[in-house]
């Protein structure tokens, strides 16, 4: 995981970053919990979705 993690600009906002870990969390607990496996790339899309139904509910 750490290897990604290195990739992240300095211009990234702090709050696409903040839904890249929640993200990554939520896949967690998905695996530990319910079983379920979304792969890390999946993970990325499914907080890219996430996060601009957020962005569109909150406009």
């Amino acid at each position: 995981m750490d290897h990604y993690l290195w990739r992240v600009s300095p211009e990234m906002e702090d709050i696409k970053f903040a839904w890249i870990l929640w993200s990554i969390w939520k896949g967690r607990n998905n695996k530990l919990f319910s079983n379920l496996h979304i792969d890390l790339r999946g993970t990325l899309q499914l907080e890219e979705t996430e996060s601009l139904l957020c962005a569109e509910h909150k406009l």
